[in-house]
Order: C-alpha cells, then sequence, then structure tokens
C-alpha cells in the first residue's frame, strides 16, 4: 500500500470518528462527484499534490518526509447562503478539532503533523446548486525508498 492510501484512511478514521458528525456513508474518500439532495450534507477527502520531499540526515538512511496536501469538501444541503455557511462552519470546526488536536487519532508512525492551510466558501454552480466549504490541511509523512 502506498504511503497516500494509508494517509487517506487515517484522515477518514478520524473523521469519522467525530461524534454526533455525519454519518459514516456521507464521508467519501476521493473526488467530489455530483450528488443528489437526498445525499446531502456530505464530506469529501481528498488528496492533492505533494509539494515537496525533504531528504534529512535525521532520517533514517532510506526515510525522507513528504508534504501532502489535503482537501476536506463539506457540501449541505441548505439553500440559503448565510445558513450554509453556518452549517457548513459547524462542520469544518469539527473536523478541524478532529486533525488537529495534539493527540489526534491522525497522526501515527507515518503522519507526524498535519497544519491548517485554508478555508475557502465556493458558491453553487449551474450544474451543482449547494454551497460548500473547503478546508485544506497540509499533511507530513515519512515514506522509505524502496530497499533493492
Amino acid at each position: 500500500m502506498h504511503p497516500r492510501q494509508a494517509v487517506r484512511t487515517q484522515i477518514q478514521n478520524a473523521i469519522e470518528a467525530i461524534p454526533a458528525f455525519l454519518p459514516v456513508s456521507s464521508i467519501v474518500v476521493g473526488g467530489a462527484n455530483r450528488i443528489e439532495d437526498s445525499q446531502l450534507p456530505i464530506c469529501y477527502v481528498i488528496l492533492a499534490g505533494e509539494t515537496e520531499t525533504l531528504l534529512n540526515s535525521n532520517f533514517p538512511q532510506n526515510d525522507y518526509s513528504r508534504d501532502l496536501t489535503v482537501f476536506v469538501l463539506l457540501k449541505t444541503k441548505n439553500k440559503d447562503r448565510i445558513d450554509a455557511i453556518i452549517e457548513c462552519e459547524d462542520y469544518a470546526r469539527q473536523v478541524e478539532d478532529s486533525l488537529l488536536k495534539p493527540n489526534s487519532i491522525a497522526l501515527s508512525d507515518l503522519i507526524k503533523s498535519i497544519s491548517y492551510s485554508s478555508f475557502e466558501i465556493s458558491e453553487p454552480r449551474e450544474n451543482d446548486p449547494t454551497f460548500s466549504v473547503q478546508l485544506s490541511f497540509s499533511v507530513k509523512y515519512i515514506d522509505s525508498f524502496l530497499r533493492s
């Protein structure tokens, strides 16, 4: 399993562990596809680009660190802009607390740190009449060169 897959799973597990959050079936890992209103609210966990590979003499010989951007996209059923944003901000706060707390279950031997990067509100589009909030996190994880 590639470490990115393990990162995705650990982030998902941390979000699924939030008490009284969304049902597990409403937490989707992967791309954000068109969904029906009946499926809302929904939370997507999406991996974006890796921005840095750091070779460091402080790591064991075959290890190095990587920074990976993870987006958490929250869509609400609410059609009123202010109410939708308030609803999404509540979900966003729960996700932030779960991922950023010092004892987060997302942290492991693989994931060394998670930092908050940005918060963005998206307006409805023609084919997607939902408001959404996107959180961006930078995840530093440790990988290893394949040993030959």
